[in-house]
C-alpha cells in the first residue's frame, strides 16, 4: 500500500519479479470491470481487454498475471495485515455502464473533472470516487446497499424495498474459470 499523498502512483504491475508497463487511465479499468460483469462477454473480447491493459510488453498469461491485474484493479486497498482487498462476495451497489451519467455528473460537479476529456490514473479515480459528497450517484449506491433486515419500521422498509427494486443491479461476475477460458 502506498501513501497517495506523497508517493508516485504506479504505472507497472509486477509478475514473477518482472515489471510490466500498464495503461493506468481509468477508462481501461472501467472497460475491464464492464467485461468482468458481463455474463455474455465474448472470450476474444475479454482477452483483448486484458491485453489492452499492457502498454508495452504483454506477459504470457498465467494465474499470477491475472492476480497482479486484479491487485491493481482493486486499487490501493490493503487491510491492517497488508493483504489485498477481500475477495468475498459483496452486493453490487454500482455499475459503471448503468450509472455512467451519474459518475460523469458527480466528477464534473464536485471536482470539475470532465470524464469525457480528462485522463485520470485509475487509483486517483477510485480515491475521488470513494470521497464523493452526497449526490445522485452516492444516493443510488446508498439505497442499493441498505440491508432491509436492519429496518424495523414496516413502512420505511417497504419504501426502501421499492427504491431498491427500481435501482436493482445484476450481481453477475465472471468466474475465474470463465476468465481462464478466455486467456488459456
Amino acid at each position: 500500500m502506498i501513501n497517495l499523498l506523497y508517493e508516485s502512483l504506479p504505472d507497472t504491475i509486477t509478475v514473477d519479479g518482472k515489471d510490466y508497463l500498464i495503461n493506468t487511465d481509468y477508462k481501461y479499468w472501467i472497460e475491464l470491470s464492464d467485461a468482468l460483469n458481463n455474463p455474455n462477454v465474448d472470450n476474444e473480447y475479454l482477452a483483448n481487454v486484458l491485453m489492452g491493459l499492457f502498454a508495452d510488453e504483454i506477459p504470457k498469461f498465467s494465474n499470477n498475471v491475472f492476480l497482479s491485474i486484479m491487485d491493481f484493479f482493486n486499487g490501493n486497498v490493503r487491510d491492517s495485515k497488508g493483504n489485498g482487498k477481500d475477495e468475498k462476495k459483496t452486493k453490487k451497489v454500482y455499475d459503471f455502464k448503468i450509472d455512467a451519467e451519474y459518475f460523469i455528473s458527480a466528477f464534473l460537479i464536485q471536482y470539475n473533472i470532465n470524464l469525457f476529456e480528462d485522463d485520470l490514473h485509475w487509483w486517483k479515480f477510485l480515491a475521488l470516487f470513494n470521497a464523493l459528497d452526497k449526490c445522485e450517484l452516492t444516493e443510488r449506491i446508498h439505497y442499493r446497499s441498505v440491508d432491509l433486515s436492519t429496518i424495523k419500521d414496516k413502512d420505511e422498509r417497504k419504501r426502501i424495498r421499492k427504491i431498491q427494486n427500481e435501482l436493482k443491479l445484476d450481481d453477475y461476475m465472471l468466474s475465474d474459470e470463465d476468465i481462464g477460458g478466455a486467456l488459456w
